[in-house]
């Protein structure tokens, strides 16, 4: 009987709900965040679903990242309040209807290595590589859901605060 009313669910009666598409729309993204000198403390948070997720080489700019999504698009925003600039990058919605096509989540993000750093990742199912061993970051809080998390901490700022939540995960934490 599951078999039938999962089948007579995917195959077509008019009550089904959704369209057959089987290409999803392509969000390809850049964001860049200039880097401004009196800016001496940074906070960077992260917002996404499943995906794949890399932090790991440096830039001149204060952010530079580019994203590639069929989930949907990326909303960046920065705000700067005295010495200290908060930047969030989040998947915004989920526009994504998969039926067969392939689906990315893909993140590829860089920092500068001046500020002090704050850092928050909020992920879903994904895969996470994050080498922090070029910035000086006192707080870190991962939350992730079934994910491959691999942090590589560095020894810039005189004490770090490191929080990690998961699901059912990997994580392999490298400590200087």
């Amino acid at each position: 009987i599951a078999v039938f009313v999962l089948g007579a669910f995917n195959f077509g009666w008019s009550w089904h709900p959704h369209d057959w598409e089987t290409n999803a729309r392509e969000y390809d993204q850049e964001f860049n965040q200039p880097f401004d000198t009196s800016v001496h403390r940074a906070s960077f948070t992260f917002q996404s679903g499943a995906g794949t997720f890399v932090l790991e080489d440096t830039t001149n700019e204060l952010l530079a990242a580019t994203t590639h999504s069929t989930f949907g698009e990326y909303e960046f925003s920065a705000n700067k309040v005295e010495d200290m600039e908060r930047l969030t990058l989040s998947l915004e919605g989920n526009q994504h209807r998969w039926w067969g096509g392939r689906v990315y989540n893909r993140a590829r993000i860089r920092l500068n290595p001046e500020p002090i750093w704050d850092m928050r990742f909020d992920v879903g199912a994904s895969s996470m590589d994050v080498d922090l061993s070029r910035y000086a970051v006192e707080r870190l809080d991962v939350s992730a859901g079934a994910a491959d998390v691999k942090l590589t901490l560095g020894d810039k700022a005189d004490v770090a605060r490191v929080s990690v939540k998961s699901g059912v995960s990997s994580l392999q934490v490298r400590i200087p």
